[in-house]
């Protein structure tokens, strides 16, 4: 297939080797891929759609303001687009360059109205963009969709677009490439304060098994615990904001608080940093190593049996930071046991069976068929060697008290790093993610609020696709060495 374009006053002919003109025709040319995609990894391999980025380059501007103009003409409007429909088609535009680096990766974008709530650019002007870009034969796409079946698995993918050869060799015809993106096209800076940097929600229902996020509630911003948090979050953001990041999609945190109706509006349970929208926390871990801060490689300190070690250490039995809890118990593997303790203290009592979520999960991570460990067998094996748990039936302390307990010795380490080292960290659950030469600082600060909100010591993993520069045994014994 050749395309011909032809540039004449400002405007630009898209044309054929049959002598249709593309730009004025709304008949696709290139309709969505033939082949079927595989809806369970529609999203595994793509890359997130922030639209975030706008034109810096001639080249970039031309072309965005050119599309615009036939896209707002297809439309049948006037031929002056309006500036939210450029702004989109600039966002859009980089993102499907990005996308194509590698070729069939694409990008995906979740495209519910509220998504969009925190970006620059619109969801109806961004729709409008896609469609006419789908209708010009530009892209390819696949719907999203979210299913859960009767064993209470969900299954979902988001929205996922591909460019076609026409669009990907009309940009070329302009000097702008997938390889050189970066230098036509920028992203908008990140906010150094967002105006609700704390969310609280209810009590999240069951569903075939899933728990579904709580409906959000009211947040009091005269409590001044919540008039702090909200001020640390925010200067977090502040923070961040003047970092260079690569490899990462963030654009600001917030922190989530849960089950707001059973402690009458205050945030106590819950609390994890989350990075707004569908971001670099929800990238495999292998892949959250390949991320640069100010050009930086990574490290990722990681907190062992985070949850496991707060209990004990409430319960006046903290477990040492050289040990780890889930090795060494006869016939069930360290991953098997995990995923034990991790069904268990999300719920308020044991099991009967794995939950098809547990078994989804480990069947993807590591390739393990839990129907071929016993529930009832491991249950013996791990109580055995973890007696505490025995009576985690009858605990007054739940998941929703154990994670506000892990958050804040999380958010007591962003704050450090940064106050006192000046260090940008991001965080990912109960681990943090920093620039791979301060490792043994991020060690010891990760650990020093632990111990501050915990009352022991944790134990610290730390990956990074570089050598490790100390021996983490000899970081471990120096911090049980400290208590």
């Amino acid at each position: 297939m050749q395309l011909v374009f032809e540039y004449c006053d400002n405007d630009i002919e898209i044309i054929v080797e049959d002598g249709s003109e593309l730009a004025g025709d709304a008949t696709p040319l290139v309709g969505p891929p033939s082949e079927s995609v595989n809806r369970t990894k529609a999203r595994d391999d793509a890359l997130y759609m922030g639209l975030n980025a706008i034109p810096v380059g001639d080249a970039a501007v031309d072309i965005v303001g050119l599309l615009s103009a036939r896209g707002s003409k297809l439309l049948g409007r006037s031929y002056r687009p309006t500036r939210p429909f450029m702004a989109a088609m600039g966002a859009v535009l980089s993102d499907l360059l990005k996308g194509a680096r590698i070729e069939g990766r694409g990008v995906f974008r979740l495209m519910g109205v509220e998504s969009f709530e925190h970006l620059a650019v619109g969801y109806h002007a961004t729709r409008k963009v896609i469609e006419t870009l789908y209708d010009f034969g530009f892209v390819e796409k696949r719907k999203g969709y979210w299913d859960i079946d009767e064993d209470g698995v969900v299954e979902s993918a988001a929205t996922r677009f591909w460019p076609t050869p026409f669009l990907l060799a009309l940009l070329e015809g302009w000097g702008v490439t997938p390889d050189d993106r970066r230098g036509h096209f920028k992203d908008r800076p990140r906010p150094k304060a967002i105006r609700d940097p704390i969310l609280l929600r209810a009590t999240g229902k069951r569903k075939k098994g899933a728990r579904l996020s709580g409906v959000p509630m009211p947040v009091n911003y005269n409590d001044p615990d919540i008039v702090r948090m909200a001020a640390e979050v925010n200067e977090l953001n502040a923070f961040t904001a003047e970092q260079e990041l690569e490899g990462a999609e963030h654009w600001a945190f917030r922190r989530i608080f849960a089950e707001g109706d059973k402690t009458q509006g205050r945030c106590v349970r819950g609390g994890r940093t989350y990075s707004v929208g569908d971001s670099y926390q929800h990238d495999p871990a292998d892949d959250r190593l390949h991320i640069r801060i100010n050009g930086a490689p990574v490290a990722e300190a990681d907190i062992g049996a985070s949850f496991l070690r707060i209990l004990h250490a409430k319960a006046g039995v903290p477990i040492p930071p050289t040990v780890d809890p889930y090795l060494g118990i006869p016939g069930v593997p360290r991953g098997v046991a995990k995923a034990f303790v991790a069904m268990t203290l999300g719920h308020d009592r044991f099991h009967k069976n794995w939950t098809p979520q547990a078994r989804a999960r480990m069947l993807k991570k590591d390739g393990i068929d839990l129907q071929d460990y016993p529930n009832d067998d491991v249950r013996a094996a791990v109580l055995d060697r973890i007696p505490l748990l025995q009576g985690w039936p009858e605990s007054p302390i739940r998941w929703g008290a154990l994670q506000f307990i892990e958050s804040n010795a999380v958010v007591g380490a962003m704050l450090i790093l940064m106050r006192q080292h000046r260090i940008a960290s991001l965080p990912v659950h109960d681990s943090l993610i920093l620039p791979a030469q301060f490792q043994e600082i991020g060690v010891q600060v990760l650990s020093d609020p632990f111990l501050k909100f915990v009352g022991a010591r944790p134990m610290i993993k730390v990956k990074s696709h570089l050598p490790i520069p100390s021996n983490e045994n000899d970081l471990r014994i120096k911090l049980e060495k400290a208590i």
